[in-house]
């Protein structure tokens, strides 16, 4: 589901073919999938291939922009066409290895990143239930459940930098030029500054100073389009289902670098179920009691067990406070007086008991 959200998303985001979309699911995991992340075998043939294939078809798309908007086409608010109207951009396409790397970032971190906390939100909430309930029982809360929802799951894991100048960081001397981890998991479990941080707190009052999006020039550009994700989709999961429930541990991807899942089954239960259930049952048990009187003798009169009517239809049988009274000149029984009577003549009996009277 979180991979489907994400990849319709970045295709409109990028105007890419939207019938292509799961192409930057695979360029997604073909660019996180080097031996020096995952530990394990990779086929170099594979990714040369799929980083060919992404160069291919975002250069047909940037030049088939280009010539409707040398056409005279009105320019659209996609990345591509941004990027083309930007005077730092424009010519990015005679960049081939700027242009790849810029659309990598963009689809890695549109996809990769959203999809996993989307992901890791709802796992979160199944370990810590207390939170789940109180995120139910007040919506109003979502926008401060997802800063910490993204600094809970930091679905990247760190990113490397290089040294501009000599500097000196927590007594480490870092001379110019040194490639420099930063390891936001660790930022983001700081207990310096996050106050119980391993643990999973949907109204954290500074939760919104996590470092998953980066910091200074390089902070991610995406970071609102997530949050705007990420809140839409709770508003609706919300409004649409009472529970969600995870059925098993989720297989987490073999990574150092992206901490995210492959695989997490859920068990979800629509919103209004269980009472939509319990009404069910009460109907059946009213049904159940209605059969039940139905088949209990009835009782004998001169006309007959019948269906108590409102007053004037039909049968002739009004309600008059508690008492009942019969209209037809052949009974005397709680007989009103002549001018109370409905209008119209009343239906002698015909002496035979019936169960209903017949329509009036």
């Amino acid at each position: 589901v979180s991979i489907e959200l994400t990849s319709r998303m970045l295709a409109t985001l990028l105007d890419f073919p939207y019938e292509d979309r799961r192409k930057l699911v695979h360029w997604t995991e073909l660019a996180g999938a080097s031996a020096a992340a995952t530990g394990g075998d990779v086929d170099m043939d594979e990714m040369y291939k799929g980083a060919a294939e992404m160069a291919k078809s975002f250069s047909a798309l940037w030049h088939d922009k280009a010539a409707r908007l040398k056409a005279g086409e009105k320019p659209g608010y996609d990345l591509i066409t941004l990027m083309q109207m930007s005077e730092d951009t424009k010519d990015l396409i005679n960049r081939p290895m700027e242009f790849l790397g810029n659309l990598i970032l963009l689809v890695v971190g549109g996809n990769d990143t959203t999809r996993n906390s989307m992901s890791g939100g709802v796992y979160a909430l199944n370990l810590f239930p207390d939170q789940f309930d109180r995120l139910k029982a007040d919506h109003s809360l979502i926008p401060k459940f997802v800063h910490e929802n993204i600094r809970w799951q930091t679905p990247l894991a760190y990113m490397r930098r290089i040294a501009k100048k000599d500097t000196v960081l927590g007594g480490q001397f870092i001379r110019k030029g040194d490639k420099v981890v930063m390891w936001y998991a660790s930022a983001n479990r700081d207990e310096r500054t996050f106050e119980n941080p391993d643990d999973f707190i949907i109204d954290r009052h500074n939760a919104r100073h996590h470092l998953s999006f980066g910091i200074g020039v390089h902070r991610c550009m995406g970071s609102r389009v997530a949050e705007l994700q990420l809140r839409i989709l709770w508003e609706e999961l919300l409004a649409r289902f009472d529970d969600i429930e995870v059925l098993a541990e989720p297989t987490r991807v073999q990574s150092n670098f992206v901490r995210g899942y492959s695989s997490m089954m859920v068990r979800l239960t629509p919103a209004g179920e269980y009472l939509l259930g319990r009404a069910r049952m009460l109907l059946a048990e009213w049904d159940e009691t209605g059969a039940e009187l139905a088949r209990l003798p009835r009782p004998a009169g001169a006309h007959g067990a019948r269906r108590l009517r409102p007053a004037g239809r039909g049968d002739g049988l009004s309600r008059r406070g508690d008492a009942r009274a019969c209209h037809r000149p052949a009974c005397r029984r709680s007989r009103p007086p002549a001018g109370d009577r409905p209008a119209g003549p009343c239906r002698p009996s015909s002496g035979r008991s019936r169960a209903s009277p017949s329509p009036g």
